[in-house]
């Protein structure tokens, strides 16, 4: 038996809510009940008559009475009721009304021959729920028992009285006779384990009030549609119909638009293009059906003759232009119908992707022709295109076509132009920002999107750009300036882009990117922080060793609000509790990264990486492509991981026997053998729930995992495999990640000689040698800079053991060689310019100014430690010859303070960036030690004054910096070049490029 607090519980709310949201109320029958709206706005005495003389007129009937029987056992009609207008109710055997089954009001009311009345409303739930509940069978819903001593044949049934339908209009058929009408189920009292089911309870023995509510919603939604009319095929199509003409006139025989399917931006891919040319050239080539029949020979190709390497694209768009209409077709014609509309797009596509604006502009001018309009997307498409190659007049120019044909100016179009000044060949920050100030000068600001272009553009490196301290120190100029002078607010997509700001390894401002989050979400517009907002701050505070334990804790603020967001009650799966805002990505975890590689949290990246591959493989089961694996950036920090731990248990805190000391070496011997198996020993891995406690074994985990990346690439090379078999086959092999690997074993390898045969077979099996042959022997990855500094770094180490110092002299000579015979050749198909492109490809690649220096330095003291003194010097004497001191003062270049209002950072406090390179005291310090030893004061001098050189040449560019050295030189040259271009003035509502005002004063000439 249920609980009567249970039931009460249940019926009374239930009740409660179906009482106060029933749809039959009162009010169809001209009587107010507490749910119609007349209780607010009684009608006035006219209009109630009017409405009495219109249901007279309609239905004129005699009023309806209530009977009863009095003491005699008479029956006497009721005249109140009458006045009320109830009606009677007569009980059907073959369908039974929902209220026909619940006791009568009084059970004197049956009498023989009579039939039983009842008031034509509906009573209360709460009694008929309170009723239900504490019947234990159904006889409690039939019809009361006759009063006893009542004799004689039992009372009549009367023909049920139809329905009535509030949606029926006048004239239309009762809808219980349409042939799909269904009576309705018998209510029935349910049964303990069903009222269970519905209503489950809580910690407290009571249920829910959840599932009460969700019971209560269910139950109105069933009583509001129990009398909507169902229709056959010809009531619907009939319905539909008249919707679809109502609006129409019949006189003026106006035609209805043509409903036009949603617009699609998804782009195809390099394969279906290839897919779609295949079949649109089979096309243009087939024969007609008129010649197939006739036998005639195939007729010429549609498609022109041109060259073999003439791109598909190009080839099948000069072939629609011959089969095109001379003039362009209006757009109520229909389209030729000779190419789809998939086939169009992929035609754009590959326009776009090979950077050719114009093609796409031509391809754009023959769709009209074939009567094919352009979509809004394509159209931006081309406009994209031009903004990628910086054509800021073909941008402007497409956007004042759009303009005057009666296109919306979207705020995309407007960070395209924006995009377009910072594209150019010789474009820079300057112009866009002189465009952003220009637009708020007329108090007709850019949108927050074209601002963050250009934070963008500041802060974030690219294939083609690379970002300094001055161009960060203006992104942060930019940020303070909106927020002053147009968008006091900014947006989650700024708060971003400037918490990762912070994040930047050469520059971490953890502190900072706190200020931002905090300011984000508890000041003013409150933001509610999704993934990409907890990612940068993750990032940004995983930039310090100090700060990186604060990471995990928004971790798991995370994971909750992504734990509340799918989270269904009631409900055990788990493949509903996938997506989400705050779902964690790849891009998450390896920002965890940062922190654990930073402070060597060895075992935090063993947990990162194991819920990774768990999470890539329960996503792959379930069919999503929430994550799909590791990739090569995590990897890489999980290596660096490796490579900074420090392990807890050396050799030299240990004390052993001679017996341990022979059972060691033997254990030792045994796992110096390659593992036969991988998967054998990745097993061995998981199976052991303490991490590494050595170095040999924290070297083995890292051996297991390359090896099983290397096995997982070569499988998702011969074709598609599962990531549940093969979870690194989404990892691309790079120079960065083996580099990572080496570090590993530069630093836990037995010997140094170990980690110089396992650099050498590593790197001879990745690039493909003919006396190796492997599965990746079509890659060509070969050292590059980094992986000489690394080396170098090692092996110019002092305190090195005695075995490994013969070692480290000669790996570490032959490595400077090599790298001093790579590095011109890199530098030339590199370049050496001072262009953006070329200094970003030059650090990629470990040629920049830094990553010089630390070669050569490395060099210099590797002589130095080998005794090698005179070949030192003589490094050192290069050194001067190939980067003088002189280069330091000559690339020194004034930077012009924008013309902004407000300023954050003082451009002489910001560290000075692209310095050439040099030696100070501490690279050069072994090598002078070893001259003062040895008393040549020859030598000491002129290390000293190398030294001294590179500092004041140091020192002089830094005063010139405070100083602002050059900058009224280039603001004159500035006013110069701007006056000989006369570029247009940007006008109210124009989107044309402004030009910085030359009435402005001019600044103080000051001496170089």
């Amino acid at each position: 038996m249920l609980r009567p607090t249970i039931v009460r519980k249940v019926t009374r709310l239930r009740g409660v809510r179906f009482a106060s949201r029933s749809p039959f109320g009162l009010k169809e029958f001209g009587l107010r009940g507490p749910g119609s709206s007349d209780n607010a706005f009684p009608p006035d005495p006219a209009e109630r008559e009017r409405r009495r003389q219109e249901r007279q007129e309609r239905a004129p009937r005699s009023a309806p009475s209530f009977r009863r029987r009095d003491d005699d056992g008479d029956v006497e009609r009721s005249s109140r009721y009458e006045e009320r207008g109830f009606r009677p109710r007569f009980k059907s055997a073959g369908r039974s009304s929902r209220f026909d089954s619940k006791p009568t009001f009084n059970s004197r009311r049956e009498v023989e021959g009579e039939p039983e009345w009842e008031p034509d409303f509906e009573p209360d739930f709460e009694t008929i729920f309170k009723t239900a509940a504490t019947s234990s069978s159904n006889a409690a819903f039939e019809p009361t028992e006759r009063a006893p001593g009542v004799t004689g044949p039992p009372p009549a049934t009367p023909p049920p009285r139809p329905q009535y339908v509030a949606n029926t209009a006048p004239g239309q058929p009762d809808p219980s006779t349409f042939p799909l009408y269904r009576p309705e189920p018998e209510d029935r009292v349910p049964t303990e384990e069903e009222i269970m089911t519905k209503f489950p309870l809580d910690s407290k023995g009571l249920p829910s009030i959840a599932a009460i509510h969700k019971e209560a919603k269910t139950q109105i939604v069933e009583d509001a549609i129990r009398n909507v009319p169902e229709f056959d095929e010809e009531g619907l199509r009939a319905f539909y119909s008249s919707v679809v003409l109502s609006g129409a006139a019949e006189e003026v025989k106006q035609g209805l638009a043509q409903i036009e399917a949603p617009e699609s931006h998804r782009h195809t891919s390099k394969y279906e293009r290839a897919r779609l040319f295949q079949e649109l050239r089979a096309r243009l080539e087939a024969p007609t059906d008129e010649q197939a029949e006739e036998g005639a020979p195939a007729p010429p190709s549609l498609i022109p003759t041109l060259p073999e390497s003439t791109p598909a694209h190009i080839a099948l768009t000069a072939a629609l232009i011959n089969l095109a209409p001379a003039e362009p077709r209006g757009p109520t014609t229909i389209p030729l119908g000779i190419v789809r509309k998939g086939e169009w797009q992929a035609l754009l596509d590959s326009f776009a992707a090979s950077g050719d604006a114009t093609g796409a502009e031509v391809l754009l001018s023959t769709m009209e022709r074939h009567g094919v309009l352009p979509t809004q997307g394509q159209l931006d498409q081309v406009v994209e295109v031009y903004a990628k190659l910086g054509d800021t007049a073909a941008v402007a120019r497409l956007i004042s076509d759009f303009e005057n044909v009666g296109l919306e100016i979207t705020d995309h179009h407007r960070d395209m132009l924006v995009s377009s000044y910072l594209n150019g060949p010789n474009g820079s920050s300057e112009a866009a920002i002189s465009l952003l100030t220009a637009s708020e000068n007329i108090s007709k600001p850019f949108p927050q999107s074209s601002y963050g272009v250009v934070l963008k553009h500041l802060t974030v490196s690219s294939p083609t750009t690379q970002v300094n301290s001055h161009s960060r120190a203006l992104a942060w100029d930019l940020f303070a300036h909106m927020r002053f002078a147009a968008h006091p607010q900014p947006t989650r997509e700024l708060y971003t882009i400037m918490i990762n700001v912070c994040s930047d390894a050469r520059e971490p401002q953890p502190e900072r990117a706190r200020d931002l989050w905090i300011e984000m979400t508890t000041e003013g517009d409150q933001i509610q922080p999704k993934r990409e907002e907890f990612d940068a701050i993750i990032r940004a505070l995983g930039s310090t060793k100090e700060n990186y334990l604060e990471a995990y804790d928004l971790l798991g603020q995370m994971l909750g609000k992504h734990e509340e967001a799918t989270l269904v009650p009631f409900e055990d799966s788990e493949i509903q509790r996938v997506i989400s805002p705050w779902t964690p990505t790849i891009e998450t975890f390896a920002a965890l990264l940062e922190g654990t590689k930073r402070a060597g949290d060895l075992d935090r990246a063993r947990w990162i990486l194991n819920e990774v591959v768990d999470l890539s493989r329960a996503a792959a089961f379930a069919h999503t492509n929430s994550i799909k694996g590791p990739d090569a950036e995590m990897m890489a920090g999980v290596f660096q991981t490796y490579a900074a731990w420090n392990p807890p248990v050396t050799r030299k805190s240990v004390t052993r026997t001679n017996g341990e000391r022979e059972e060691a070496a033997a254990e030792e011997a045994e796992a110096d053998e390659d593992p036969t198996n991988i998967a054998e020993a990745e097993a061995e891995a998981e199976s052991s729930t303490v991490g590494p406690q050595t170095s040999a074994e924290a070297l083995a985990e890292a051996v297991v995992l390359f090896q099983q990346i290397l096995k997982d690439t070569a499988a998702a090379r011969e074709g598609p495999v599962s990531i549940i078999q093969h979870p690194f086959a989404n990892v691309r092999l790079s120079r960065r990640l083996v580099n990572s690997y080496m570090s590993v074993q530069l630093k836990h390898a037995k010997s140094l000689a170990d980690a110089r045969t396992t650099f050498n077979e590593t790197w001879a099996e990745l690039a493909g040698s003919d006396t190796i042959p492997t599965s990746t022997a079509t890659f060509t990855l070969r050292p590059n800079g980094w992986s000489y500094i690394n080396v170098l770094d090692r092996c110019a180490r002092g305190r090195l053991p005695t075995d490994d110092r013969a070692v480290a002299q000669e790996w570490g000579q032959e490595m400077f060689e090599a790298y001093r015979a790579w590095q011109p050749i890199a530098l030339a198909a590199l370049g050496n310019g001072p262009d953006r492109a070329s200094a970003r490809r030059r650090w990629l690649a470990g040629l920049a100014e830094r990553q010089v220096e630390a070669a050569w330095s490395a060099g210099i003291r590797l002589a130095a430690i080998g005794e090698d003194n005179e070949r030192g010097l003589a490094l050192v004497k290069e050194f001067w010859g190939i980067y003088p001191p002189t280069a330091i003062r000559e690339t020194y270049s004034p930077v012009l303070k924008p013309d902004l209002g407000v300023r954050m950072v003082d451009i002489a406090a910001v560290a000075e960036p692209e310095i050439p390179p040099h030696l100070l005291f501490d690279d050069v310090k072994v090598l002078h030690q070893h001259f003062v030893r040895d008393e040549n004061w020859t030598a000491v001098k002129y290390l000293t004054f190398v030294a001294t050189s590179y500092g004041k040449a140091l020192e002089t560019r830094r005063k010139w910096r405070i100083k602002g050295a050059g900058v009224s030189r280039e603001l004159r040259k500035k006013r110069e070049r701007e006056g000989k271009l006369a570029a247009p003035r940007l006008r109210r509502g124009s989107l044309a490029a402004p030009v910085t005002s030359a009435a402005a004063p001019a600044a103080e000439e000051e001496e170089d």
